[in-house]
């Protein structure tokens, strides 16, 4: 949803404790479905916002423990990215080091082990993964079998264009236990759900508390 100026648009992160718990996995899964996927395990601020705003991707970043928690000025890029009003920086181009103005205003999804700096987290929904017990099994997921996705990613489409009209002015009813930033960041995501109807008004605010309500452990 992002026809509204003021509207938060929240990073989406898979946070894991240890290696081989599947985040890979997710953005794997999610680049299949997501609109122009921009796939890298490493970024420089620069590449970021030249990178959103020449190609206005979905940016799929892994491995951001390796190299986010040291960059600061990364770290601001991602930051204000996440209202649209304000998701814009300014850098000096070309000989006459000219001022440009870059905007960073996005869809983000980032996976990493372990916990991000907290003005991050704070801007998105967690997404909190564990390793398979010895007794756990799960079906394997073939990611070559490509066809299935694209119908879902073409129906996805087509749906967002069909209600974008009605997205852009919903304001759905919050749920108790959420901060205003967090309740920024489910507001498009609830005003989906609620248009989809059935059980997902309800499934998608028990996710927001069980997600974003107060501080995880």
């Amino acid at each position: 949803v992002t026809g509204v100026q003021t509207c938060a648009l929240p990073i989406f992160d898979f946070r894991s404790p240890t290696k081989r718990c599947g985040k890979s996995t997710g953005l794997e899964i999610l680049g299949r479905l997501v609109p122009r996927p921009l796939d890298t395990s490493n970024i420089s601020a620069a590449a970021w916002y030249r990178a959103v705003e020449y190609y206005k991707p979905t940016l799929l970043v892994d491995e951001v423990d390796t190299f986010l928690k040291t960059n600061e000025q990364l770290g601001g890029i991602i930051n204000a990215g996440h209202k649209r009003n304000s998701a814009f920086v300014i850098r000096c181009e070309g000989d006459d080091s000219e001022p440009k103005q870059f905007c960073v205003w996005g869809p983000k999804i980032l996976a990493g082990i372990g916990r991000r700096r907290d003005t991050i987290e704070d801007r998105s929904v967690p997404i909190w993964m564990k390793r398979k017990g010895p007794g756990e099994t799960a079906e394997k997921l073939r990611l070559n079998k490509a066809y299935n996705f694209e119908i879902i990613r073409r129906k996805a489409a087509r749906w967002a264009n069909d209600n974008m009209g009605i997205l852009e002015t919903a304001d759905p009813e919050m749920p108790k236990g959420l901060n205003d930033r967090a309740e920024d960041n489910w507001l498009p995501l609830l005003a989906i759900a609620d248009l989809a109807k059935g059980n997902w008004p309800k499934t998608a605010r028990e996710a927001a508390v069980s997600l974003s309500g107060g501080e995880p452990d």
